[in-house]
C-alpha cells in the first residue's frame, strides 16, 4: 500500500485527528456563504407571505366594494345638532341625516285588517317595514343608496316611491294608489306612487336591519316613532392593504370620534355608530390571517428546513474562523468579546439578507402568479397581476432576520455538547444503550404512523375528527426530527456497507475516505443532509399531491355519474330516448352510451330488506362504466360477472355487505318480494359477488348509502323489462364514455342542443369533464399549486446554498490534508474522486431519509387535502388513488442535484495554493496553543 493510503487509514482526513490542516478563510467568503445561506433561509418565508398578500388584493377590492357608498351609519338622538361637528372630523367627506319611522302599506279597504280573503293568516296586500325621509343633501351626497331606477322621489305628501323588487312581486305600476298608515289599523293616509328606487343588498345583516319598503316625504312619517339615522363617509385612500392593521385603526378613530360628538352629558354616548368599512377591513384581514396560517401549516417542514439553513450559516461561519479565533485566544483575546462580534456579524448578515429576501420574495411570487398548474408556467403573463407587501411581512421577516442567528447558535452549542456514555463491555450493555439512545425517536416515530393509520382505517366517524385532523397536520415536524435523530445516532454504522458497496464505483480509498469521512465529520454533512432530504422530499410530496387528487376526483366522478357523461332522463319523453342516445353516439368522441334504470327491490316481506337495483344491459355497460377502482369496467376484475349476467339474464350481481346481510355466495338464489309498491315474488341466480357497484347519480343528489356503491344489485335490463314496467317504477340514466382527452362537458351540450326537454332539467345531467374543471377552479387548491411552484424554484436555491457552504467547508478544511497528501504522492485524480464520493454519500444518505419520511408524509398529506378541496360530502370505496409524475420528479431531481455535481469539479479543480511550510507552521502553532490550553 502506498504511503499516501496508510495516511488515509488512519484518518488523515479527520479534522478531530488533525485539526491543525484548516486553512483560515477569506472573511469575504465566509460572510458571502452565510449571506446566501441566510437569504435562502429567509426567502421561504418572504416567498409565501409576500404571495399571500398579493393574491389577497382581490378580497380587498371586494370587501371595499361590497360596503357601498356609505362607510358608516350613525344612529342616535339629536344628531342634526351634531352633524357639523361629524361633518369637520379628519378624513370624513360626506355626512347627511335621513328619517325613518315604521309604516304598512295596504291595499285594501277595511277598517280593521284581516289579511287576504283566501286566507287570513297571509297578509298579502300588506306591505310592512320602515318608511324613509329623504333630504335633498343626502340625495346629493349618496346618490346610489336609494337610486330611482324608474320614476322619480316624492316630492310631497300624497307621493311614495317602492323598492323596485317591491313592486316587481306585487305587481305594482307607478300611479298606484294605497293605503299608508303609522299602525297596522291606524288612519288611512291614501298616497300614489311616483317611483321605484333599487336597494343594494351590500350585507344581508345591513339588509335586513334597515327594512326599508318605501320613501316619502318627512311630514307623512309618525312623529311620535321617527328616528334620524346618519349617513356618514370617509375618504378611502387613508385605507391601505398594505396596512390594513393602520387603516383599521384609523376607522375605529374616527368612529370613536363621532361618538364623542354626543351633545347629551350623558357618562356614555347615546350614538351607535355602525362601522361598515371596519368590518370589511377587519373581514379581509382575519381571511388574511386565516390564508397566512393555513399556508404555514401546510409548508411547516420548510419553516424546518428554514431554521436548518439558518442553523447551517451559523455552524459554517463559526468553524470557518475557529482557526483565527485561536489564534486570536492564544495571543491573550477574550473568547466572550469574539463571540460578540461573531453574533454581531452573524446578525448584520441575517438582517441583510430579510433585505434581500424581499426582492427575491416578489420575483418568485411574480412566477407563482404566472403558473397554470404544476410546474406549468405561462411566462408570458409573468409580473401581470399587482404585488403586494405588507407591514406584517416586513416585520415577520424582520423577526425572522433577528432570530435565526440567535437560534442557530443556541443550536449549534446543544449540537456540540458532548455527553459521555459509560459504555458496558457485555453484548447486552450495548443493546441497552442502544435502546435508550433511540427510545424516545422510536416513541414519536410510531405514535405519529399510528395517527396517519387511525385517519385512514377508523372510518367516516374519525377521519372527519376535527381535533385529529389538526393534530395530524402537526405531525411531520416531530416525525422528521425524529427519523432525523434516529438516522444522526446511525450514520456512522450506515456507512460501512455504504463504502463497500460504491467501491468498484469510486475505488477503494475514495469510498472509504469519502463516504466514512462524512459520518465521521457530522458537523457540517448532517445538516446538509436534512436540507437535502427536506427538499426532495417536499417536491416529491407537491408532485404526488398534484397528480393524485385530480386523478383521484377524475376517478370518483367517473364511478358517482356511471361513466364520462351522465344524463337523468324524463320518463315522459320515452319515445325520444332512442334518438337522445343516437345523437349522443354521433358525437365525435363518444364511443358508448347504454341505458341504466334505478329503483327499488325488497328482500323481504316486511319493510327492512329494501335495497337498489340497477338495472342495465351488461354488454352495453361494460364499455360504459368504470368500477369503484378507477378501472373501465371492461378492464376491471368485475367484466367477467357482467358476462356471466350477460349470458344469464335471470342472474343477478350483488355487493358484499348484502351478500354477508343474507349469508349469500356464489351460485345462491336471490328472492325478491317486490320492486317499489309492486308485489311479485321472483328469483335470480347470484352470478357474483362484488364490494362495490358504480351507481349513475346527479352530482350533488343526497346518497342514502354510507358508501356510494355499498346496497346494490344489479340485474339484466332486457329480463327484468319483462317482469316489471321500468318506466313506472324506476329512474333512467344514460350514460356514456368519452375518448381519452375529449371534452364531456361539449359532447353533452352538443347532444343536447335538440334534445333538451329529455332530460328531466337543464342542470339534471353531469359530466366528468365539468366536475375536473370545478376541482380545477377551487380557490385554494390554485393558491397551493402555486405556492408549491413558487418554492421548488426556492428550494433549489436552498440545496444549492447548503451544498455551497459544505463544499467551501470542506475545501477549507482539505486544503492542508491533500498538500500533505500530495507530498506523500497521493494523485490528483483520487483527490477529487475522494470529493465526489462525499457528495454522492450525501446524496444517498438524502434519498433514504427521503424514502423514509416521505412513506409516511405523503399519505398524512394526501388525506388533509383531499378533505380540503373535495367540492362534495360523498364516501367512495376507495377514498384516495395515488399516483406520481416520475419523469417529472425525475427532471426536478436533476434539476436540483446537478449543480451540486457541477459545484464539487469546479472546486475540486481548483490549484492548491497551500504551502507545506505553512501546515507545518499549523502544526507548530496549535501544539503550543493546545499547551497554552492545558497550563492555563
Amino acid at each position: 500500500m502506498p504511503v499516501y493510503g496508510v495516511f488515509f487509514q488512519q484518518g488523515g482526513l479527520n479534522k478531530d485527528v488533525h485539526p491543525t490542516f484548516d486553512s483560515p478563510m477569506t472573511p469575504l467568503r465566509r460572510r458571502t456563504v452565510t449571506l446566501f445561506c441566510f437569504l435562502m433561509a429567509v426567502s421561504i418565508l418572504s416567498s409565501i407571505f409576500i404571495y399571500v398578500d398579493s393574491n389577497s388584493l382581490t378580497t380587498w377590492s371586494e370587501c371595499n366594494r361590497d360596503v357601498g357608498p356609505v362607510a358608516m351609519r350613525v344612529i342616535g338622538d339629536n344628531l342634526h345638532l351634531a352633524l357639523d361637528e361629524i361633518r369637520n372630523i379628519p378624513h370624513v367627506t360626506q355626512a347627511s341625516l335621513v328619517e325613518t319611522a315604521p309604516a304598512y302599506l295596504r291595499m285594501d279597504k277595511d277598517l280593521v285588517y284581516v289579511g287576504s280573503p283566501d286566507d287570513p293568516f297571509n297578509p298579502t296586500f300588506l306591505l310592512q317595514g320602515n318608511a324613509y325621509a329623504l333630504s335633498d343633501d343626502f340625495i346629493i351626497n349618496f346618490p346610489e343608496e336609494f337610486e330611482i331606477v324608474e320614476g322619480r322621489y316624492p316630492m310631497n305628501s300624497s307621493e311614495i316611491a317602492l323598492t323596485y323588487a317591491d313592486a316587481a312581486e306585487w305587481n305594482i305600476p307607478i300611479g298606484r294608489m294605497m293605503n299608508y298608515t303609522h299602525t297596522l289599523n291606524g288612519e288611512k293616509r291614501t298616497i300614489f306612487v311616483v317611483g321605484f328606487f333599487k336597494l343594494e343588498c351590500y350585507d344581508a345583516i345591513r339588509y335586513a336591519a334597515a327594512k326599508i319598503i318605501a320613501i316619502v316625504t318627512s311630514d307623512v312619517l309618525n312623529p311620535l316613532a321617527t328616528k334620524t339615522l346618519g349617513y356618514i363617509d370617509v375618504d378611502r385612500d387613508i385605507l391601505s392593504p398594505g396596512d390594513p392593521r393602520g387603516s383599521l385603526s384609523l376607522l375605529l378613530g374616527i368612529e370613536d370620534s363621532i361618538a364623542r360628538t354626543d351633545p347629551s352629558d350623558m357618562l356614555y354616548s347615546n350614538y351607535f355608530v355602525d362601522n361598515y368599512l371596519a368590518m370589511g377591513v377587519q373581514s379581509y384581514l382575519d381571511s388574511l390571517n386565516l390564508q397566512r396560517i393555513r399556508q404555514i401549516s401546510r409548508t411547516q417542514s420548510l419553516l424546518l428546513l428554514t431554521g436548518i439553513m439558518g442553523f447551517l450559516a451559523v455552524r459554517f461561519n463559526i468553524t470557518s474562523r475557529e482557526s483565527e479565533m485561536d489564534f486570536h485566544v492564544m495571543r491573550g483575546a477574550s473568547r466572550i468579546r469574539i463571540l460578540r462580534l461573531t453574533m454581531v456579524e452573524l446578525w448584520l448578515l441575517s438582517i441583510l439578507s430579510s433585505a434581500l429576501s424581499i426582492v427575491l420574495g416578489l420575483f418568485l411570487s411574480g412566477l407563482a402568479g404566472s403558473s397554470n398548474g404544476y410546474l406549468d408556467f405561462g411566462f408570458e403573463d409573468s409580473f401581470g397581476s399587482p404585488l403586494l407587501l405588507t407591514i406584517d411581512t416586513v416585520v415577520v421577516l424582520g423577526l425572522a432576520g433577528f432570530l435565526l442567528p440567535a437560534i442557530g447558535y443556541v443550536t449549534h452549542k446543544a449540537i456540540r455538547t458532548v455527553t459521555s456514555v459509560e459504555t458496558g463491555q457485555s453484548q447486552l450493555a450495548k443493546i441497552v444503550r442502544n435502546i435508550r439512545l433511540v427510545r424516545w425517536d422510536v416513541a414519536t416515530t410510531l405514535l405519529g404512523i399510528l395517527l396517519i393509520l387511525t385517519l385512514y382505517i377508523g372510518g367516516q366517524s374519525v377521519s372527519g375528527n376535527a381535533v385529529l385532523v389538526l393534530i395530524a397536520s402537526l405531525v411531520p415536524i416531530p416525525l422528521f426530527l425524529a427519523i432525523a435523530s434516529m438516522f444522526k445516532k446511525s450514520i456512522v454504522r450506515l456507512t460501512m456497507p455504504l463504502s463497500r458497496l460504491l467501491r468498484k464505483a469510486t475505488g477503494k480509498i475514495p469510498a472509504t475516505v469519502g463516504i466514512r469521512g462524512v459520518a465521521i465529520r457530522d458537523n457540517m454533512a448532517l445538516p446538509v443532509i436534512l436540507i437535502v432530504s427536506l427538499t426532495l422530499s417536499s417536491c416529491l410530496i407537491s408532485n404526488i399531491v398534484a397528480t393524485s387528487l385530480p386523478n383521484t376526483h377524475l376517478f370518483q366522478t367517473r364511478y358517482l355519474i356511471g361513466g364520462d357523461l351522465s344524463f337523468h332522463l324524463d320518463n315522459g319523453e320515452l319515445g325520444q330516448w332512442s334518438d337522445f342516445s343516437e345523437a349522443v353516439l354521433q358525437q365525435e368522441d363518444a364511443e358508448a352510451a347504454s341505458l341504466v334504470s334505478i329503483g327499488f327491490l325488497s328482500l323481504s316481506e316486511g319493510a327492512e330488506g329494501i335495497v337498489e337495483f340497477i338495472a342495465i344491459s351488461p354488454e352495453q355497460y361494460r364499455h360504459v362504466g368504470y368500477s369503484h377502482t378507477g378501472e373501465e369496467l371492461d378492464s376491471s376484475s368485475q367484466s367477467g360477472f357482467l358476462l356471466e349476467l350477460e349470458a344469464n339474464p335471470e342472474g343477478a350481481i350483488l355487493t358484499s355487505d348484502i351478500a354477508s346481510e343474507y349469508n349469500l355466495i356464489l351460485g345462491d338464489t336471490l328472492r325478491v318480494f317486490s320492486f317499489w309498491d309492486i308485489s311479485i315474488t321472483t328469483e335470480f341466480n347470484i352470478v357474483g359477488v362484488t364490494d362495490a357497484i358504480p351507481r349513475p347519480k346527479v352530482i350533488g343528489q343526497a346518497t342514502s348509502e354510507s358508501v356510494v356503491g355499498t346496497r346494490e344489485v344489479w340485474l339484466n335490463r332486457n329480463h327484468l323489462g319483462a317482469l316489471i314496467d321500468l318506466n313506472a317504477t324506476a329512474e333512467t340514466f344514460l350514460c356514456a364514455r368519452v375518448s381519452d382527452g375529449a371534452n364531456a362537458t361539449e359532447i353533452g351540450e352538443d347532444a343536447l342542443e335538440d334534445y333538451e326537454s329529455v332530460i328531466h332539467s337543464q342542470n339534471e345531467w353531469s359530466s366528468a369533464t365539468a366536475e375536473l374543471d370545478s376541482f380545477y377552479a377551487v380557490p385554494r387548491y390554485c393558491i397551493d399549486r402555486a405556492i408549491d411552484n413558487m418554492l421548488t424554484i426556492n428550494l433549489a436555491f436552498c440545496m444549492f446554498a447548503a451544498l455551497i457552504a459544505f463544499q467551501v467547508d470542506r475545501q477549507r478544511i482539505d486544503r492542508g490534508c491533500n498538500a500533505l497528501l500530495k507530498l506523500l504522492g497521493a494523485p490528483k485524480k483520487l483527490l477529487v474522486r475522494t470529493r465526489y464520493a462525499e457528495v454522492l454519500a450525501l446524496i444517498l444518505f438524502s434519498f433514504l431519509l427521503v424514502a423514509i419520511f416521505s412513506s409516511i408524509s405523503i399519505a398524512n398529506t394526501l388525506r388533509i387535502e383531499l378533505l380540503e378541496y373535495s367540492t362534495w360530502r360523498y364516501t367512495f370505496p376507495v377514498s384516495i388513488f395515488a399516483f406520481a409524475d416520475w419523469s417529472g420528479y425525475l427532471w426536478v431531481a436533476v434539476f436540483l442535484l446537478v449543480p451540486s455535481v457541477v459545484l464539487t469539479t469546479a472546486l475540486s479543480t481548483r490549484s492548491d495554493k497551500r504551502s507545506i511550510a505553512s501546515v507545518l507552521e499549523d502544526i507548530e502553532l496549535f501544539r503550543k496553543t493546545r499547551f497554552v490550553g492545558e497550563t492555563s
